[in-house]
């Protein structure tokens, strides 16, 4: 059955898209952060603390408190998400470089993640299967290895295993936005807490491994306030998709973030770009229509604002 989009639906996916964007260019600038000797832990570390101030200035020229009222179960899950989706998954990539995973073959494991949440929602939450989320699959699938290259995946069993948990634990960032109450939480509230725990997590790891250093130039700050800015807008365009038109569809949508990499590093990075980058976004592209066909709960399409109800005063 086809499903015509209305314009909430469009609205989202053209969020995501645009938030695929920022988090392809982030990974050209957390280089040049890297570059200058800071570790990638603690990188997680300043872009959450430039966030959070980001997240309070924002709502301190708004009037609006990013500090929504909600239980101690949502903040939990809040805090769920920040410490799995914004620096668990940036740590497994680093055990599975450390265990000799190539790059490319670490960010195909990872981008294996859409196909997952599709199948966890189909089995675990009954949401519909069709030869369309089959097609968005198997588009996702050759958008991966075109991207990466298809080569071989090297490494020792350790490090392929946490290259595949970087999938599981960024998933659970969209899987508890749209199967919990978070749905009715306010997008900069959960980016608030998320960013709060994983500065705490970042923090302390980079203090037990003693890896913890300030950026060491005017540029290096300024790589990681811009990367804070990215971060955040991309996780609320993000949030908000989900709120709209589910996890599965905003996931497969999210594969455009290694395609604008590959762009941006092409761009202002001079590398190489090939035709298997044109050729994966087109594939991202296809996957996205497909599973746009695929249909999404109508009870589930609500904004986060609808969801919340009346808001609240700050």
């Amino acid at each position: 059955m086809k499903m015509k989009l209305g314009k909430e639906q469009w609205k989202a996916y053209i969020a995501v898209s645009v938030a695929a964007i920022l988090f392809g260019c982030s990974y050209s600038l957390g280089d040049i952060v890297e570059a200058s000797g800071m570790s990638k832990t603690c990188n997680s570390f300043w872009t959450s603390i430039f966030a959070i101030a980001l997240n309070l200035l924002f709502g301190a020229f708004t009037k609006k408190s990013p500090f929504q009222r909600i239980s101690g179960k949502q903040i939990g899950l809040c805090v769920l998400c920040g410490a799995s989706a914004t620096f668990l998954s940036n740590y497994l990539f680093l055990i599975a470089y450390s265990q000799g995973v190539p790059v490319a073959a670490a960010t195909m494991l990872h981008f294996l993640h859409p196909a997952m949440i599709a199948v966890v929602m189909s089995v675990l939450f009954h949401e519909r299967f069709s030869m369309a989320k089959l097609a968005a699959i198997i588009c996702s699938l050759a958008a991966v290895i075109l991207i990466t290259g298809g080569g071989g995946v090297g490494g020792s069993p350790l490090g392929i295993l946490a290259a595949l948990a970087t999938g599981v634990a960024y998933g659970m960032y969209p899987l508890l936005l749209e199967v919990t109450t978070l749905r009715q939480v306010k997008g900069r509230t959960i980016l608030i807490y998320m960013h709060i725990s994983c500065a705490v997590c970042a923090a302390a790891v980079s203090l037990l491994n003693s890896s913890f250093m300030a950026p060491v130039s005017l540029v290096v700050w300024g790589c990681d306030a811009l990367l804070a800015c990215l971060s955040f807008f991309a996780y609320l365009l993000s949030t908000y998709a989900v709120g709209i038109i589910g996890a599965t569809n905003t996931s497969f949508a999210a594969m455009l973030e290694p395609v604008a990499s590959c762009l941006v590093a092409a761009i202002f990075l001079h590398q190489t770009l090939g035709l298997n980058v044109l050729f994966a976004g087109i594939m991202v592209l296809l996957s996205v229509f497909f599973c746009s066909r695929n249909g999404h709960q109508p009870e589930k399409n609500k904004t986060r604002e609808e969801a919340s109800g009346p808001r609240e005063k700050a």
